[in-house]
């Protein structure tokens, strides 16, 4: 079994869209990354196709006299990497993701810090989470990686937002997302405090 996480960036960028869409054509993964902002180049696609062919995690599919698609290789039969209910909730949750860009605009400093702080935590229990599932059940070692993946592709997005945000208003978004952050640590060291462990 391959441990997703010792695959470089572009690798686990391509394996989280073919673990949303089962397979794609090359173009039609080409299209998603660009869409999810991935920068990746044709070529460099076309290179880490090849490696993840080569580590035997994806096999390539003719469809047609001249189509190829890729998909990721199922390790266990009875179950593909990611069953129809975890992919169509993953494609919900990116469509809502790609959205919020704009709806985060929108919120006020303190509700930035708090999203961002409360994704962080989400991912790092999922990291958790991930770690134990792992050990308890190999056999959906694999797919549970690529759920982390999501997470992690999302929190660098809205940590992002955030910095951006830092960039174009300076003084005064800066400022307010600064103390935000501070009031809303403190509070956890608070709460942390309370367990006196």
């Amino acid at each position: 079994m391959v441990d997703v996480k010792s695959l470089d960036k572009r690798c686990q960028q391509i394996l989280v869209c073919l673990a949303m869409n089962k397979e794609m054509g090359f173009n039609q993964l080409y299209r998603t990354l660009e869409k999810m902002n991935y920068d990746i180049t044709k070529p460099t696609l076309s290179r880490h196709l090849d490696h993840l062919i080569e580590q035997k995690i994806l096999v390539k599919k003719k469809v047609g006299k001249q189509r190829i698609n890729y998909k990721i290789v199922d390790w266990n039969v009875d179950k593909p990497a990611l069953d129809n209910k975890e992919l169509s909730e993953m494609r919900e949750f990116i469509d809502n993701h790609i959205k919020g860009h704009e709806l985060f605009k929108l919120l006020s400093a303190e509700d930035k810090a708090n999203i961002v702080t409360l994704v962080i935590m989400i991912t790092s229990l999922e990291q958790l989470e991930v770690a134990v599932s792992s050990i308890l059940n190999p056999e959906n070692a694999f797919s549970r990686q690529l759920e982390l993946l999501l997470m992690e592709r999302i929190l660098g997005d809205y940590k992002s937002w955030l910095l951006q945000e830092c960039r174009e208003n300076k003084k005064e978004v800066g400022k307010q997302l600064l103390q935000a952050l501070i009031s809303r640590q403190n509070r956890f060291f608070e709460e942390i405090s309370n367990f006196n462990c």
